[in-house]
C-alpha cells in the first residue's frame, strides 16, 4: 500500500473505531496530523517509504535486522508505539486516539497485501486476509 490509501484508510477506521467505543471527538487539525503520522510510522522498516526516507538511519536498520512488514507491522510494534505516544493520552485524548487507531489500521489494510504482516512477531508466520487471488 501506498501512504495516501494508508492515511485515508486510517481516517474512516478510527472514526468508526471511536464511534463505536461511544468517544466524540474533537475533530482538529492536530488530531488528524497525528493519525497521519500513526499511518505512515509503520513503514519506517523500508527507506523506500515516506517516513523511511525521513528517518533512513533507522529504517535502514530496522529493515537490515528484521526486514520489512515484521517487528513494527505487529502487535509489538503497535504496542511499543502506542505506549511511547501515551504522553499524547493526558495531553489531547482525541490526538492518542487518531495516532493508535491509525498505526493499528495499517497492520489491518497491510493483511489484505499478498506478502502479509507479521502480526504476531517474533513468530514469522505471516498473516494475511482472504485468499490469495483476492489480495491486493
Amino acid at each position: 500500500m501506498i501512504a495516501p490509501t494508508h492515511m485515508t484508510f486510517s481516517f474512516f477506521f478510527t472514526l468508526l473505531g471511536v464511534t463505536m467505543l461511544g468517544y466524540t471527538l474533537n475533530m482538529s487539525i492536530p488530531a488528524y496530523l497525528f493519525g497521519f503520522l500513526g499511518a505512515v510510522l509503520p513503514d519506517i522498516d523500508t527507506p523506500r517509504s515516506i517516513v523511511g526516507r525521513i528517518f533512513k538511519p533507522v529504517s535502514s536498520v530496522i529493515e537490515r535486522k528484521y526486514g520489512h512488514r515484521t517487528v513494527t507491522h505487529s502487535i509489538l510494534g503497535w504496542g511499543i508505539a502506542s505506549v511511547v505516544a501515551l504522553p499524547l493520552l493526558f495531553w489531547h485524548k482525541e490526538y492518542y486516539l487518531f495516532f493508535s487507531l491509525s498505526y493499528f489500521s495499517h497492520l489491518i489494510l497491510d493483511m489484505f497485501n499478498q506478502q502479509g504482516i507479521t502480526l504476531f512477531w517474533p513468530d514469522r508466520k505471516r498473516d494475511v486476509v482472504g485468499r490469495s487471488v483476492m489480495r491486493l
